[in-house]
């Protein structure tokens, strides 16, 4: 997806990645003041899901502003 915008979230006890921008074709989109917190391993989803990330945004063509993540199991960003 392009030009989306996902704004003041709070995603809190996730199983694999939280805020997921997937194929790394998706651009303009704003991911603007969202906070991660505890994201787990999944060994049952995707395969990044078992080293998961609260953002995972494959694109540089994306904005990401004012985000907070915390207790990844695996990554921040």
């Amino acid at each position: 997806m392009n030009n989306l915008v996902v704004e003041i979230n709070f995603a809190y006890n996730v199983m694999g990645n939280t805020f997921y921008i997937e194929d790394a074709v998706e651009a303009n989109n704003i991911i603007r003041n969202n906070v991660g917190k505890l994201t787990k391993a999944s060994f049952s989803l995707l395969n990044t899901d078992s080293t998961p990330a609260n953002f995972w945004i494959n694109n540089p063509s994306n904005f990401i502003d004012k985000d907070r993540a915390a207790g990844s199991k695996a990554y921040g960003f």
